[in-house]
């Protein structure tokens, strides 16, 4: 394979909208489309399913976002078979419940270790692929960040950390020392809802939120680079789909949540010398929603 030609990765992609990701990328990507996955027999079975059905230029490749070496791994794979990264979809996240005692949706798991766990996943994974593959991003490169309604400012009731995530010098390292403060508040338990944090899905809401930051600033960040041209970060919303990770309670379905996704990912080359739009932003059903104002947010 040259060491120049395209490629796409989309991480947690072997099931839900992971899977249907990359099931609508792959027909309009010219390149190779790899889904990762903690589990290579599950991701194995997914690219076998995805080829089967003629989408032949997607690749399994085993990457855990909770590893620093497995996700090294997976980048230095990247980089000797592509020279490069063309797009980057962070939709690996979780949500954690407690253990369910009748029908319905289970009640959130806002223990000490669920938020642990939580922001582990969801922010720290997130930002160590990103630390990883940004630096093998090439010109025109599409990055998404998959995020949720439930990570609207709607729901932070902190005004000081509302304030510290919406100033527009944040940094990624203050995002990072605020998801570590968010943690330490919670071993006294309840997630900090009683300091202003989310009540509405706790730790998830939490981790969700903090990824929005963190999208705004990567964008101020690779706007500085002069090295590459036309990087282009956004965060998003799948909306509420029903999927294992919300035991299929959701009223979208999982090919109306990758469709945004999607969308973001294929942003056309900038032209002419104008910037692509929307960029650094949070969008939901491809129209950018007013983050900063709090907007976006869902009634359950």
């Amino acid at each position: 394979m040259a060491a120049n030609s395209r490629a796409a990765l989309v991480t947690g992609a072997n099931k839900g909208i992971g899977l249907e990701i990359v099931r609508q990328l792959s027909p309009k990507f010219q390149g190779t489309v790899y889904l990762t996955a903690r589990d290579v027999g599950r991701g194995q079975e997914a690219e076998k399913k995805l080829q089967g059905d003629g989408l032949k230029n997607v690749k399994f490749l085993q990457m855990d976002v909770n590893d620093k070496k497995s996700i090294e791994k997976a980048r230095d794979f990247i980089k000797e078979k592509h020279g490069g990264l063309d797009v980057l979809i962070n939709n690996a996240g979780i949500l954690k419940f407690v253990p369910a005692t009748g029908p319905g949706l289970p009640a959130i798991d806002r223990s000490f270790e669920a938020v642990k766990d939580t922001i582990a996943t969801n922010v720290t994974g997130v930002l160590d692929v990103c630390n990883a593959f940004f630096p093998i991003l090439r010109d025109h490169a599409r990055i998404v960040n998959v995020s949720s309604e439930l990570g609207s400012l709607a729901y932070l009731k902190n005004e000081e950390v509302k304030k510290l995530l919406t100033k527009g010098d944040l940094t990624v390292k203050e995002v990072e020392q605020a998801a570590a403060d968010y943690i330490k508040i919670s071993e006294k338990g309840n997630a900090g809802i009683d300091l202003g944090y989310p009540e509405q899905f706790g730790p998830y809401g939490m981790s969700k939120i903090l990824l929005n930051a963190v999208s705004r600033v990567q964008q101020r960040d690779l706007d500085q680079d002069k090295t590459r041209t036309d990087l282009v970060v956004n965060s998003c919303t799948p909306g509420y789909v029903a999927t294992d990770l919300n035991n299929n309670s959701g009223h979208r379905t999982v090919q109306q949540g990758a469709d945004t996704p999607v969308y973001l990912a294929t942003l056309p080359p900038s032209s002419g010398g104008k910037p692509v739009e929307p960029r650094g932003e949070y969008v939901d059903e491809r129209k950018v929603v007013n983050w900063l104002a709090g907007d976006g947010w869902v009634q359950m």
